[in-house]
C-alpha cells in the first residue's frame, strides 16, 4: 500500500487554510483508503494486532454516549438559536466568503479537540468548504438529518438514538454487518459514530461561531490505564526512510503537540459524567474490572458507583461486545428531554404522515412557542424580510367561535399540511396585517413566499390571490376563512383586531 501521509493537528493551528487545503485535495481524490472498509479494516488490524478490543468496546460505548447526549443538547441549542438568533434566516441572507469564514473556524475548532475527531475526516466527504458554504440549505440540511421530527423531537424520540448522516459509502458497508465478526462490527460501528460526532460538531461549531458566541467547553476523556504506543503511526516505515529528516521533525511537533492535548484530558466518572478537577483526589476504581479485565470504570464517589450499577452490572468483569454495551447504555439513568419553550396557550400537535415539516415550519414553531411563553399572545408568525423582522399575530377571541375557526385551520396546516386550510389561514393573517400596514396582498410579496416554503406549498401564492378575489366579491367582504359567518360575527371579528367601522 503506497504511503499516505495525512494532515496534522499542528497543522491545523499553524495554518488553516493550508491545512484544509490538504484534507480537500485527499478528499476530492476519492483515494481507495478513505473508503469506508478500508477505514474499518485498517482500525481492525491495528487492534488486532495491539490486543486492544476491550478498550475499542469501552472508547465505543463513550464515543456512543457521548453523541447521543450532543444530539439531544444541539437540538434544543439550535431552536433556541432560531428563536432568539433568527439563525436559519440569518444564515440563509449571509454571503458565501461569510459562511466560508465560519465553516473554517469550526473545522479547526473541532478537529482539534482529538486526533480520533480529526483523522474522521477521511470518512466525512461531506465537510468541505464549497458543499458546506455554497449552498446555505446544505447546513441547514444536516441540521434536519440531526433532528428529523423538528420541535417534536423533544417529546417522542428515544434518547439512545442517534441519527446518523446518510452516506451511500457508510449504508451499503451497514447493509453488509450480518456478515461481520463480533470484533468487525463493534469497529464499523465505532468508526460511523465518529464519523457522525464528527459531523454533529462541526455543524454545532459553524452555527455557534456565525450568532457570535464561542465554541462550547469539551471534556476529552482521559484514559489512566492506556498502555504506551508510538504516536503518530500515519508516518510508514518506508517514508521514514525516504525522508527521515522530515519524519523526524513532523514527529517531534506531533508529540509536543499531543503531549499538550493530554494536559487537557480529564477523568470522567463512570455514573454522573463529572470530570476530575486538577488537584482533586483521584477517582476510584471498580474493583471488579480492574482485577478481571484490567479495566478503569471511575467513580467520584461510592454515592455515584451505587446509582450506577444498574447499568454497570452488565459489563462488570466481563468481556464486551457490541450487543453488551448497548444493554449497559439502555440500563443507564438518562436525562429528561425537554422543550426549550413551554407552551402557555398554544397547543400544536406532532406531523400527520405522510406529512413532513419542513425545517422553516419547525422554526416557525418555535419562534411561536418562545413567543407563547413569553407573553402567552401569539397564535401565528410572519416573517417580514430576510433580515429577521416579524409580525406576531393574535387570533381574533371574539366571537369565540372565531378563535376556533383560526385554531382549527393552524392545526390542519401545520399537522396535515391541508391545502385549503394553510391558504385560508395565511390568506386571513397577510390581509389583516396588509389591512393594517395600507398593503395589498401582492406588495407582501416576501411574506408569501416565506409561507409557502415553511408550508411545502409552491402554489400557495395563486391559492391566496384567488381567496382575495373570493372576498371582494363577498357582500360583507369576509375573509374566506369566515364564509360561514354572520355579518355580525364578522364585524364582531374586525372589532377584536382593532379595525375601525
Amino acid at each position: 500500500m503506497a504511503f499516505l501521509q495525512l494532515p496534522s493537528i499542528p497543522e491545523a493551528r499553524a495554518n488553516a487554510e493550508k491545512w484544509n487545503s490538504h484534507w480537500e485535495q485527499l478528499l476530492e481524490k476519492q483515494l481507495p483508503a478513505f473508503a469506508p472498509e478500508a477505514i474499518v479494516a485498517q482500525r481492525y488490524n491495528e487492534i488486532l494486532f495491539n490486543g486492544h478490543q476491550d478498550r475499542q468496546s469501552m472508547a465505543y460505548a463513550n464515543h456512543f454516549e457521548t453523541t447521543c447526549t450532543l444530539r439531544l443538547f444541539m437540538a434544543k441549542e439550535f431552536f433556541v438559536a432560531c428563536a432568539t438568533d433568527h439563525l436559519v434566516t440569518r444564515w440563509t441572507s449571509a454571503s458565501l466568503s461569510e459562511r466560508r469564514k465560519h465553516v473554517l473556524l469550526a473545522l479547526v475548532s473541532v478537529c482539534t479537540i482529538a486526533k480520533d475527531l480529526h483523522d474522521s475526516r477521511m470518512s466525512c466527504p461531506e465537510l468541505t468548504l464549497d458543499h458546506l458554504s455554497q449552498d446555505p440549505k446544505v447546513l441547514l440540511n444536516l441540521i434536519t438529518a440531526l433532528v428529523p421530527d423538528g420541535f417534536d423531537f423533544f417529546s417522542n424520540v428515544p434518547l439512545g438514538t442517534i441519527f446518523y448522516i446518510p452516506n451511500p459509502a457508510w449504508d451499503e458497508l451497514g447493509r453488509q454487518e450480518h456478515t461481520f465478526n463480533e470484533l468487525q462490527k463493534l469497529v464499523y460501528r465505532d468508526q460511523r459514530t465518529l464519523r457522525t460526532k464528527l459531523i454533529y460538531l462541526v455543524i454545532q461549531h459553524t452555527y455557534l461561531s456565525f450568532i457570535g458566541r464561542g465554541p462550547p467547553p469539551t471534556t476529552v476523556l482521559k484514559e489512566r490505564e492506556k498502555p504506551k504506543e508510538e504516536y503518530g503511526k500515519i508516518l510508514s516505515d518506508a517514508a521514514m526512510k525516504a525522508d527521515p529528516s522530515t519524519r523526524k521533525q513532523r514527529s517531534r511537533i506531533e508529540n509536543i503537540d499531543h503531549k499538550n492535548r493530554l494536559k487537557d484530558r480529564r477523568v470522567v466518572c463512570a455514573g454522573c459524567r463529572r470530570a476530575q478537577m486538577n488537584g482533586e483526589a483521584n477517582f476510584m476504581q471498580c474493583s471488579s474490572c480492574k482485577s478481571k479485565m484490567s479495566r478503569d470504570v471511575p467513580y467520584c464517589s461510592k454515592e455515584c458507583q451505587k446509582a450506577h450499577w444498574k447499568a454497570h452490572k452488565v459489563i462488570c468483569g466481563k468481556p464486551l461486545n457490541v450487543d453488551v454495551v448497548h444493554e449497559s447504555l439502555a440500563a443507564s439513568p438518562q436525562p429528561t428531554p425537554t422543550s426549550p419553550y413551554p407552551y402557555k396557550h398554544v397547543t400544536i400537535g406532532p406531523p400527520v404522515a405522510p406529512f413532513k415539516r419542513s425545517l422553516e415550519l419547525n422554526v416557525h414553531i418555535v419562534n411561536l412557542a418562545a413567543a407563547d411563553s413569553l407573553t402567552g399572545r401569539a397564535d401565528f408568525i410572519v416573517e417580514l424580510d430576510g433580515q429577521g423582522g416579524t409580525f406576531v399575530f393574535t387570533f381574533p377571541r371574539t366571537p369565540a367561535a372565531a378563535y376556533t375557526t383560526c385554531v382549527n385551520a393552524r392545526e390542519l396546516a401545520m399537522t396535515t399540511g391541508d391545502r385549503a386550510a394553510t391558504a385560508a389561514l395565511c390568506h386571513f393573517v397577510l390581509w389583516v396585517f396588509g389591512a393594517k400596514k395600507k398593503m395589498t396582498i401582492p406588495q407582501l410579496e416576501w411574506p408569501l413566499w416565506r409561507m409557502s416554503v415553511e408550508f411545502g406549498y409552491p402554489d400557495l401564492g395563486t391559492a391566496v390571490q384567488e381567496l382575495s378575489k373570493k372576498q371582494e366579491n363577498d357582500l360583507h367582504r369576509r375573509a374566506p376563512l369566515f364564509f360561514d359567518f354572520s355579518e355580525e360575527d364578522w364585524t364582531a371579528v374586525l372589532k377584536d383586531l382593532g379595525f375601525k367601522l
